[in-house]
């Protein structure tokens, strides 16, 4: 048996204009800076990522994680993404993959998208291309900001 405890957390939204404003209209700050989650898809590939950006200006820059199973075999990759508030894109590389059986390492990959910034809402929508094993496989990823 086990007990689920749900705990409200803070919202955090996103900037409410395309300007890259972090301010809404009625003078809330809402800043790109957190973890955010994402899943990916694509033919005989499903995956889960996560990241958490930190600003440089008004440009974030973050390192993840990468989880996936293509063929129905694991993968595990690293990322780097950077999020462009005053032009609301998203843009990724993702490492060299690694199969949890000792394969050989494969190549990496990398997507660009749009963030949907709508308060309360930080999202992303992208798409792109991974090579887990020895042919490339397009996918797509859609996320949102989970914390701060």
């Amino acid at each position: 048996m086990f007990t689920l405890w749900i705990v409200p957390l803070p919202l955090h939204a996103g900037a409410s204009n395309k300007t890259g404003n972090p301010f809404d209209n009625n003078g809330n700050f809402y800043s790109y800076d957190g973890t955010y989650t994402g899943v990916l898809r694509g033919e005989n590939l499903t995956g889960i990522t996560q990241f958490t950006t930190s600003s440089s200006n008004s440009i974030s820059t973050s390192a993840g994680v990468t989880m996936l199973y293509y063929n129905g075999q694991p993968y595990s990759s690293g990322m780097f993404v950077v999020i462009n508030p005053s032009t609301l894109t998203i843009n990724g590389l993702l490492s060299q993959t690694a199969s949890s059986y000792g394969d050989a390492l494969a190549g990496g990959g990398n997507f660009s998208g749009t963030l949907g910034m709508s308060p309360p809402s930080q999202t992303f929508n992208a798409s792109g291309y991974i090579q887990p094993a020895a042919d490339w496989v397009p996918f797509s990823i859609s996320g949102a900001r989970i914390q701060n």
